[in-house]
């Protein structure tokens, strides 16, 4: 009688149970760079570099700027979008970055002229709203995302 409860039991843990394969992997990761970031107020720049050029690869979104300083190493940048994306078609969505070019405390006396590009996962912002028309605030750059 023990064994006819038991082989229940035993038949729901081996096959009740769905394995890894039967669930689809989350990949948390940015296919390219950093993901865009969602924000209710875009932060305002601390620099403004010289020379602005973007280009898109998919959901891939390719920013290079040119700025003088002693080194590009401690360059950064950040995407920004509050999330907003007017319904047309295409849809026309924004996004602003925020690049800085300095190290707090450093002089920055040198006249060295670098350019650096950085990558942004659109992604999460774009995916279900393609195709789209991204323009980039502060600048003349409207790119078709498709």
């Amino acid at each position: 009688m023990r064994v006819f409860f038991f082989l229940p039991l035993l038949s729901i843990l081996f096959f009740g149970c769905p394995s890894d394969d039967d669930v689809a992997p989350i990949d948390p990761d940015p296919i390219c760079g950093e993901f865009i970031q969602l924000v209710s107020d875009i932060p305002d720049a601390a620099d403004t570099p010289q020379g602005i050029e973007a280009s898109v690869d998919g959901l891939c979104l390719s920013i290079t700027v040119g700025f003088s300083g002693c080194t590009d190493e401690l360059a950064t940048m950040e995407l920004y979008t509050t999330g907003d994306i007017a319904e047309s078609l295409p849809t026309q969505s924004s996004a602003a970055f925020v690049f800085n070019d300095s190290n707090p405390g450093e002089d920055q006396a040198c006249l060295a002229f670098f350019n650096r590009t950085f990558e942004f996962d659109l992604t999460p912002y774009l995916e279900d709203a393609l195709p789209s028309i991204l323009r980039i605030d502060g600048t003349d750059i409207a790119l078709l995302i498709e």
